[in-house]
């Protein structure tokens, strides 16, 4: 559709039963039939109103641009909840999907059936708080408490509730040359596994497995052998343990052989500039990614705005805002003291709204600022690290020394320094 000759309206999608975000997803996919999405909020997740003793809901907000009177998309989004076996059985009571209309163009609508604006919108702040991720002007307006309004992300069957802590993202390398020195490729299945499930037991939320070394002047391994370090790896681990899976590639082939093995994540040292059609497949199958910038900038002003360009293409490819992460790329600069200016800025990307993750695992920043090559001795540096990197503004850390790190940021989070 051309937006120049359509309506742009703004709807409140949620849902409290079942897949939550599954039935998002399909709504989603049903209004495209006579609509146009055109930006969607990040995915939140809200208390319920009205009759309280029901689970919480997931809401969104979109903007989109339609051809049809008030009425008639009235009439379009009913049909929408039916077919999606909406029973309306209580109100306010738990629900499949619901969708109302907020606004449509700056009109104002008044009948028995349809009142626009939607009467209510300013004192749900599971409206405003969504709505004012594409629209900021509204933000001013909200006269509901925002607090109890959180913002989420699902990986795999968990949903990730940024700003409640830090998460903890386990690194598994299937490889022989990671730079840490803890590839798993020799190793024996046992010991792999052994190693994973100590992963899990010292507190990680998410396993990231990787196939091929990131460390510079590696060499590529062909998809092949990527897969054949991969694949058997994530299958074990569906099978034997519950934690979310993110696999570390950029090639879009083996992203779509790893998602269709049970991984729930793509976390990309390349985002899509490598492989464009990387987020194609993310897109198809959503899932969420992790946006890395990895160009040998200077300062972190450029990691600004080649991490805005890299959101933008993933938008514009049809990902979703709740299924994208970004990770300033510690390590990735041409000096060692490019990685304290990222650091000390991270505000600076945060402020996009996104998840931030950073990998700053034993990297050289941290070992020249000891003097040590031991990863034994980099433990405490490490926690260290990662406690600042938190306070920064890092939603989840990549780390290798889970247990220790996830002692450490607890501490921290709790005591809120």
């Amino acid at each position: 559709m051309n937006s120049m000759n359509n309506h742009a309206v703004y709807l409140s999608l949620g849902s409290n039963i079942g897949n939550r975000l599954g039935y998002i997803h399909t709504a989603l996919e049903m209004l495209r039939q006579y609509m146009t999405v055109d930006q969607c909020s990040f995915l939140y997740e809200t208390e319920p109103v009205g009759f309280v003793e029901q689970d919480k809901f997931l809401n969104i907000v979109c903007k989109c641009y339609t051809p049809l009177t008030p009425m008639e998309l009235l009439e379009f989004l009913e049909q929408v909840m039916t077919d999606m076996g909406r029973m309306r059985t209580q109100k306010w009571g738990p629900r499949i999907i619901d969708i109302d209309i907020l606004l449509y163009d700056d009109i104002t609508f008044n009948n028995d059936r349809l009142i626009i604006p939607h009467p209510r919108m300013y004192e749900r702040e599971f409206v405003m708080k969504p709505l004012a991720d594409i629209n900021p002007d509204l933000a001013s307006k909200v006269t509901g408490d925002t607090s109890r309004v959180q913002k989420v992300t699902q990986i795999g069957n968990q949903l990730f509730a940024w700003g409640t802590k830090t998460f903890v993202v386990g690194i598994v390398n299937a490889t022989s040359d990671s730079f840490s020195g803890d590839g798993l490729l020799e190793k024996t299945n046992e010991e792999t596994i052994a190693h994973i499930r100590k992963l899990v037991a010292g507190g990680a939320d998410v396993l990231d497995i990787g196939g091929m070394s990131s460390k510079p002047g590696h060499q590529l391994v062909s998809e092949k052998e990527e897969l054949e370090r991969l694949i058997p790896i994530i299958k074990q681990v569906k099978q034997n343990m519950d934690i979310p899976i993110s696999v570390d590639t950029f090639r879009s082939s083996v992203a779509r052989a790893a998602i269709d093995a049970g991984a729930d994540m793509i976390n990309s040292i390349w985002g899509a500039e490598y492989d464009q059609e990387l987020l194609r497949v993310v897109q198809e199958k959503n899932i969420p990614i992790v946006l890395t910038q990895n160009r040998m900038v200077t300062y972190y002003f450029q990691t600004d705005k080649l991490l805005q360009d890299m959101i933008d293409e993933a938008l514009r490819a049809g990902i979703y805002p709740w299924n994208i992460i970004v990770d300033p790329g510690i390590g990735f600069v041409q000096r060692v003291e490019d990685n304290y200016e990222i650091i000390k800025n991270i505000s600076v990307i945060t402020a996009y709204g996104y998840p931030v993750l950073v990998g700053a695992s034993r990297k050289k920043f941290i070992r020249k600022i000891v003097d040590t090559a031991d990863n034994n001795a980099l433990v405490v540096p490490n926690v260290v690290a990662h406690v600042i990197l938190a306070r920064a503004g890092a939603a989840m850390v990549r780390v290798h020394d889970v247990a220790a790190i996830v002692d450490g940021l607890h501490i921290s989070d709790t005591l809120g320094i």
